[in-house]
């Protein structure tokens, strides 16, 4: 939506109209020096020998400087007032997520019926930079644009709640018109009122757009390496599990790893390390990096995996990771809260079949207690397990549901693109 601007080239143009001082003065000059015969025979100036006016050469220079002036003003003031003339709308917006390994920020910026779309990450030597640069259709832009209200945006700060906070992920749109511009960062998957539709139709494109980037990437910029999105859809609801169901029902942002079979971030039937307590606890994800950090360093691992979170359930988040052949294994989890130590997850997850990349694969997810808080429901004051107990799967109340117990969610692994040497 373009903005109304006053315009000042009329007074610019004033300054140099025929009624002004300084445009006689410039003509009484002009006609006086300008035309044929003029010559320099008086000593140190200069003479017409039609008109019969003369000039020494500091009054010469002097009006030279008069002249200058005038003529300097009025080109200042007629490119301030160029500076101001809006130009097209360019409308950008991206998403990025801190924890994160693997194309962990994208950005699209629409400039007309042209589109860039870029995905990067943290570390450009890890991780390529990938671009794709396409089009929209005339009646796309003219939707966009009826949408994209400058003054509007202008009235929000530059950041409207908790950007990537617990590693939920950060989202942002900017609009520019060449003369003032806008950028608002707010949290992933939420929205800026008034601006649902917009933020709506540019979310469409980004994920449009996302899978054919990676489907035009060239061979070589990956070796033996599958791109894969996973969408962690949580359906934990008072419908399905109305046992005592809680207020604020969430889950903590996704953490885990890519890894070979020589490493386990977490089994049934084992003790939960510290990284594992920590998130089943309290949603943190810094311990259990540091934990996947040192096998990455000696080679078990491969990257960590950071994700979004869930808030409220029911709700969904998706998240992007690049995987290899020498590490092709998957380990991921998520707190389910409020709950004293309760998690949902899948551990050492292979996402090949004799040595082939998984087109896709789905996965129930069920509750785990990770031994680590003997509290007995969602709420509960903290209760430390004294010896720690083993991980283990909740088979009761709150989860189970008459004779059966339903999953909260689903983890689907999708795979986008491979690239084989």
């Amino acid at each position: 939506m373009l903005r109304s601007y006053q315009t000042c080239h009329q007074s610019s143009l004033e300054i140099g109209s025929p009624d002004t001082p300084v445009m006689k003065h410039e003509q009484i000059f002009w006609n006086k020096f300008y035309y044929p015969r003029v010559d320099s025979d008086m000593q140190g100036g200069f003479k017409n020998h039609e008109t019969g006016y003369s000039i020494n050469m500091k009054q010469l220079l002097n009006k030279l400087k008069i002249n200058h002036l005038f003529l300097l003003a009025g080109l200042l003031v007629f490119i301030s007032c160029e500076e101001d003339t809006p130009q097209d709308i360019v409308i950008s917006t991206g998403t990025s997520f801190g924890e994160c390994a693997g194309y962990c920020i994208r950005e699209m910026v629409i400039a007309g019926t042209d589109v860039s779309y870029t995905a990067s990450g943290w570390d450009s030597a890890d991780v390529p930079e990938l671009s794709l640069d396409t089009s929209i259709t005339s009646a796309e832009w003219n939707t966009l644009e009826a949408l994209a209200d400058l003054d509007a945006l202008e009235s929000f700060d530059d950041v409207v709640g908790c950007p990537d906070c617990a590693d939920g992920g950060a989202e942002w749109i900017k609009i520019s018109d060449g003369v003032s511009e806008k950028k608002v960062t707010f949290e992933y998957g939420d929205t800026l009122a008034g601006f649902e539709d917009l933020i709506g139709e540019l979310r469409a494109l980004r994920q449009s757009y996302e899978t054919r980037l990676f489907h035009e990437m060239e061979n070589d910029q990956l070796d033996s390496t599958a791109i894969y999105t996973v969408e962690f859809e949580a359906t934990w609801s008072d419908t399905t599990h109305p046992s005592n169901f809680p207020p604020s029902p969430h889950f903590s942002g996704l953490i885990g790893a890519s890894h070979n079979d020589q490493v386990a971030f977490w089994n049934l039937d084992t003790l939960a390390s510290t990284g594992m307590k920590d998130m089943a606890e309290l949603g943190s994800k810094d311990a259990l990096t540091s934990e996947i950090e040192a096998f990455i360093v000696s080679g078990e691992a491969n990257q960590v995996l950071s994700g979004g979170y869930i808030s409220p359930s029911p709700g969904s988040v998706s998240y992007s990771f690049t995987m290899s052949l020498d590490h092709p294994l998957v380990t991921l989890v998520s707190m389910l809260a409020p709950s004293p130590d309760w998690f949902v997850g899948v551990s050492g997850l292979d996402l090949t079949v004799d040595g082939q990349w998984l087109n896709e694969l789905t996965v129930p997810l069920y509750v785990y207690d990770a031994g680590t808080d003997s509290g007995p429901d969602y709420t509960s004051a903290n209760m430390q397990t004294r010896p720690p107990e083993n991980i283990s799967m909740i088979e009761d109340s709150p989860f189970m549901v008459g004779d059966s117990i339903p999953p909260v969610g689903t983890f689907y692994f999708q795979r986008i693109l491979v690239i084989e040497k």
